[in-house]
């Protein structure tokens, strides 16, 4: 006897376990039910319901239960212990009944959100569609049937096969449905949804704009594949937009998102963010996010975009409580702004703190590169007082950890650490183990370069990592596989040389010469100021520390135009100082102690670095102090940690140049220049660098 028994009837689980398989996955019905768990099940075999008692008094027929069902769901308040009892007594006569009272027993089942019975009663429907004459009454079933499980995240696929092979045979609003479920589903029913994509856009035309949006949502996740589907959609979407709801127009926004491409997806995104920038107000905090999600920049987007994302960012800030943000919307929004080159403000600040308390919730979250990506998007931001980074720089010193991510989030990752100027040797030696494993992967220049210039930046030359990369490049230069004429290519060679000059590898070797080469080989006059900064750099230490490559090269004179070009000399003398503050009031204390100086000294016309403030004229020998803060030191380390600060490359280079012309150099950092509260603390502290600089070795 026991085998006949529904499998819902024979289980005995605790009440909890019960309750929770009842309650999961009803997240999309229109309400939410409180819904009570007993202390015991009640066995199926004993009618010993309250609503048994008084409702039935012999074996309950599918309508009658349907009907008591139904009534419980409609009071509002479902409680385990009464409806559990009904529905294994109507899985007794789920075998003689017929499909459209499967389907409306099915339809119960959710509205009181019993997901076991309504996933053991899903048996006897496959046997039942096997059997099932043709009519449009089953077709409809199967679809009522197909929205019920769906709701109750259930996959029967041979719900699904039925209506693949009759799909001729439905009406729009039941394919709609057919497609809603299947995207419900995702890559379980993509073949499904490729093979009703003709019909679909077909029957777009006659569906109603309900109906058209619910197609619109099934096919969303693959909306690139399913293009056809949308530009048949969009005439019709178009006009309505105002009439939407908010879901409904973030769904719009996605696709238009997604199809960029076409000038007509572009226009419907504007009209979107129009509609959202009108809504503002009313969008609840976790909808804006959505917002921005959808809005991060594209040069093809249009004003409009750049509008929303400010409204959400003002909307912000008059809105007191952001804790109702997921972590991943939270990081979505600093992608967003970080993408317009929206400065550091309050907002952020707030994004920032929300991922620093939910921490742990971050760190094991289902997407591993989410910490990463609000690294770079605060290193975007040009954010160096944020939190999170510190947070993201103790998580990579687990090794473990960090191998979680892929290889390019590792090489972006060590890229942010660089730009935001925090260096750890831990993370450092980690990131460039990881990354030498898979060396091979990096296919291009445009890929390694900003990881050698935070290696060289960072004045961390990890030997092995650049053995590989100079390697890399020179099978690339010896392939001639790089083509010069894309400027990306072009930065990306000047970064990388730049990188390895930083490292000292044009005193290593003479085929440092054929790199020099691709370096200058376009025109100066194509090249951004930032690039000719570093040729120039490079040059000038090519040219103090190994001339000899100089007469290597296929055409020298472009060495002599790259330090000497009137265009570069310009750039060279207005180079902008990181810490102005800090120089005008030690220019005040000398004045105060009456030494003479000269500011932004040049050693020579051809030098790619000027002096800060030179006290030649003062001590007669060629002695100069550089000011340095968070561009010329690097932090090490966490906070609490204590470490001492660590010389930029690029600072580093500065001091090593000047150096090969005979210059001596103090460095007067903020940190120690603001630990000094007397001016005549501050006149000491000068004496005291000048005086060890005169009669110590040349630094």
């Amino acid at each position: 006897t026991r085998r006949r028994l529904p499998l819902a009837a024979r289980r005995r689980q605790p009440s909890w376990f019960a309750a929770a398989c009842q309650e999961r996955c009803f997240n999309d019905l229109p309400t939410a039910m409180p819904v009570v768990p007993t202390s015991s099940l009640t066995h199926a075999s004993l009618a010993s319901g309250s609503i048994l008692d008084k409702t039935l008094s012999t074996q309950p027929t599918i309508q009658e239960a349907i009907k008591v069902l139904r009534q419980q769901a409609a009071s509002g308040m479902v409680k385990v212990e009464e409806v559990q009892p009904v529905a294994e007594q109507a899985l007794y006569s789920v075998q003689h009944a017929t499909l459209e009272e499967l389907a409306e027993l099915a339809e119960v089942f959710v509205l009181v959100r019993l997901r076991v019975p309504l996933r053991d009663m899903m048996t006897v429907v496959s046997e039942k569609l096997r059997q099932q004459p043709e009519s449009s009454t089953a077709l409809s079933s199967v679809i009522k049937l197909m929205r019920a499980t769906g709701q109750g995240s259930l996959f029967f696929s041979d719900l699904f096969e039925y209506c693949s092979v009759r799909i001729q045979s439905l009406e729009p609003s039941d394919l709609a449905t057919y497609v809603y479920e299947g995207g419900r589903h995702g890559l379980r029913c993509r073949h499904f949804m490729d093979a009703a994509m003709p019909l679909v856009s077909k029957e777009v035309a006659r569906m109603s704009m309900t109906d058209t949006m619910r197609a619109w949502q099934g096919l969303v996740r693959f909306s690139r594949d399913r293009k056809e589907f949308y530009i048949a959609a969009l005439p019709k979407v178009r006009p309505q937009l105002a009439s939407l709801t908010v879901s409904q127009l973030l769904l719009a926004m996605r696709v238009a998102r997604d199809l960029r491409r076409f000038s007509e997806f572009i226009d419907l995104h504007a009209a979107c963010c129009t509609e959202f920038m009108l809504k503002m107000a009313s969008l609840t905090t976790n909808e804006a996010a959505q917002c921005l999600a959808h809005c991060s920049f594209d040069t093809r987007y249009r004003a409009q975009a750049q509008g929303l994302v400010r409204s959400v960012e003002q909307h912000w800030g008059q809105t007191e409580d952001l804790s109702p943000l997921r972590v991943v919307e939270a990081v979505e929004a600093l992608e967003s702004l970080a993408s317009w080159n929206m400065k550091p403000s309050k907002v952020v600040d707030r994004l920032d703190n929300i991922l620093v308390e939910r921490q742990v919730e971050l760190k094991y979250s289902g997407n591993v590169s989410l910490w990463t990506t609000a690294v770079q998007a605060f290193a975007r931001m040009e954010h160096y007082d944020a939190k999170w980074p510190l947070v993201a720089l103790e998580l990579a010193r687990d090794r473990t950890f960090l191998d979680k991510i892929s290889f390019f989030q590792q090489a972006a990752l060590i890229n942010s650490f660089g730009r935001l100027r925090y260096f750890d040797e831990a993370v450092y030696n980690n990131i460039a183990e990881l990354l030498l494993s898979d060396f091979s992967l990096f296919k291009q220049p445009s890929e390694i370069a900003s990881v050698l210039w935070s290696y060289a930046n960072g004045n961390f030359i990890h030997e092995r990592l650049f053995d590989s990369a100079y390697d890399l490049m020179a099978g690339w230069l010896e392939a001639e596989q790089l083509n010069l004429q894309n400027m990306g290519t072009q930065a990306a060679i000047i970064q990388i040389c730049w990188s390895f000059a930083v490292a000292g590898y044009h005193q290593k070797y003479q085929s440092f010469a054929a790199f020099l080469d691709y370096a200058l080989f376009t025109g100066q006059d194509k090249l951004r100021i930032m690039h000719l900064r570093r040729l120039a750099q490079m040059c000038d230490a090519v040219l103090h520390e190994g001339p000899e490559l100089r007469d290597l090269c296929q055409q020298p004179e472009r060495f002599d135009m790259a330090c000497s070009d009137p265009r570069v000399r310009n750039i060279v003398s207005s180079d902008p100082l990181s810490e102005d503050k800090l120089l005008q009031e030690l220019k005040n204390t000398l004045q105060g102690m009456g030494w003479q100086y000269e500011a932004f000294c040049m050693p020579d016309d051809t030098s790619a670095s000027y002096v800060d403030l030179s006290l030649q004229r003062q001590v007669n020998q060629k002695l100069g102090l550089l000011v340095a803060g968070r561009f010329e030191h690097l932090a090490v380390g966490l906070p609490g940690e204590s470490s001492e600060t660590r010389e930029a490359g690029v600072f580093s280079l500065k001091r090593r140049l000047l150096h090969s012309r005979g210059w001596r150099t103090g460095v007067v950092d903020r940190s120690s220049w603001a630990a000094l509260t007397s001016e005549e603390q501050r006149r000491k502290f000068l004496e005291q660098v000048v005086q060890q600089h005169l009669s110590g070795p040349v630094v």
